[in-house]
């Protein structure tokens, strides 16, 4: 009885859909649960004098930030649009007039010019109306070279002390791209862009094919394999970065495949697929050492490792069962307490841990197209979070887990043939959030992190 009631209760929460797996595993398909949320109008600016044309429309930038950025997260926020609202005095203390409407947190502005700099000055505070308190204060100036880093900085200050938690308001995705081919010869090259779709950055400049990028948890290194361009055999090399200096150098160029590497949590180590002794192996190797460890060792191939955060687990694909599906293993050991846990779809690809280690998403070919699924660490819950959105693949998650890149591939209107394929965000719930980029080629492999502070 108690069994039937939690079930009940779960289908007034989650509007399902419900498939089963090859193994009987239950896929379920999540809505949106209705949640509280808190009320932040993000007011008007107040300007303490008269700006020009350009210097109006920077200030206007700036403020549109706050709002968008706090967008991604309207299942915690309601987002009060301050068009409607009267601009008042910077510091106007009418805390009844705003709790009597409910506004819960108020962010408010205030803008000069720096003659001297050649900036715009500002002041941003965040109130809680509840508490007739100012939480946040702070002031500091801007050009527009540097304006949206700014806004994000300070929309990540505001959402931290609101929610005791961090943002992906200064977080970026690496992906790569196609967009500087030439008719027939195919150029692969990685980039970088803004959470939101913004600031677009080429990051190499091969003339070759990249792929398999990722990127180190302090922000500082992408690995990524590329295969050079000209004529004779091609090697899959296995590359460093730094995202910085941009100063690239060769980490693995063993025969064959070099690839699918990722870094160890304390960056001393790194995971990848090495096929020089003829079948495809996941091993570790250290990075100061250059000495080899094997961790997987089967007549099977053995790609796309990824670690939890603990570095306990590692989860891969394998084709021992015939098709390509997800395991785990202890990366201790050779071959030590391998399971495997993927049993959705035809085959699976590209599985990816959450930032705390408890969830795996990963791609599954299903219904003539690759989706998106989640599934518990264990196996025990499985869930699909795309379904006719054209073929999803190759998901990460954002920093703080709430979130997920993914690339989508799309047939153009009123064509069977040509298609596009671009990077996107949902919630971790499968909710659509945006479109990240938009007529820049086929856009691959996203990978999401976060930049060093400075």
């Amino acid at each position: 009885m108690k069994k039937i009631l939690g079930f009940c209760l779960l289908l007034l929460l989650f509007p399902l859909g419900v498939s089963w797996a090859s193994n009987g595993q239950m896929i379920i398909e999540i809505g949106e649960a209705t949640l509280d949320k808190k009320k932040i109008i993000f007011q008007k600016p107040y300007l303490a004098e008269k700006f020009n044309v350009f210097e109006t429309k920077l200030i206007k930038e700036f403020h549109s930030i706050f709002a968008n950025d706090f967008s991604f997260y309207k299942k915690s926020f309601f987002i009060i649009d301050p068009e409607n609202e009267p601009v008042s005095d910077f510091d106007d203390k009418n805390f009844e007039l705003w709790t009597s409407r409910q506004f819960k947190f108020i962010t408010r502005y205030l803008f000069k010019k720096n003659i001297k700099k050649g900036a715009i000055d500002f002041k941003v505070e965040l109130v809680d109306t509840y508490n007739k308190s100012v939480l946040i204060s702070k002031k500091g100036h801007f050009y527009s070279r540097n304006l949206r880093e700014k806004a994000h900085a300070l929309t990540d200050l505001i959402f931290e002390k609101i929610e005791n938690a961090p943002s992906i308001f200064r977080s970026k995705i690496i992906f790569v791209s196609d967009m500087m081919s030439k008719g027939s010869k195919k150029v692969k090259e990685l980039f970088s862009v803004d959470f939101d779709g913004r600031n677009l950055k080429r990051l190499t400049y091969h003339k070759g094919i990249v792929i398999s990028p990722s990127v180190s948890s302090d922000g500082k290194k992408v690995l990524y394999t590329l295969i050079r361009s000209g004529k004779g055999r091609k090697n899959l090399n296995l590359y460093s970065m730094n995202l910085k200096t941009r100063r690239q150098s060769i980490i693995s160029s063993r025969k064959g495949i070099n690839s699918g590497a990722i870094f160890t949590s304390d960056g001393s180590k790194i995971i990848l697929t090495l096929s020089h002794t003829g079948n495809a192996e996941i091993y570790e190797v250290d990075l100061s050492s250059q000495q080899l460890r094997k961790i997987t060792h089967h007549f099977g191939v053995d790609v796309d490792p990824d670690l939890s955060k603990d570095g306990k687990i590692l989860t891969f694909l394998s084709n021992r069962s015939g098709k390509a599906m997800i395991y785990l293993a202890d990366p201790s050991g050779k071959e030590k307490s391998v399971k495997r846990i993927g049993f959705v779809g035809q085959f699976n690809a590209t599985p990816r841990f959450s930032p705390e280690g408890s969830e795996i998403v990963f791609s599954s070919w299903m219904d003539n197209s690759f989706d998106i699924f989640k599934i518990k660490k264990d196996g025990s819950q499985i869930y699909r979070l795309t379904k006719n959105f054209g073929s999803n693949e190759e998901p990460s998650f954002s920093p703080d887990g709430e979130f997920i890149a993914f690339s989508s591939l799309k047939l153009k209107k009123r064509s069977r043939k040509l298609s596009v394929q671009n990077i996107y965000i949902m919630d971790r719930d499968g909710g659509i959030k945006g479109q990240i980029t938009r007529d820049i080629g086929y856009c691959t492999t996203p990978r999401w992190y976060n930049p060093p502070k400075t």
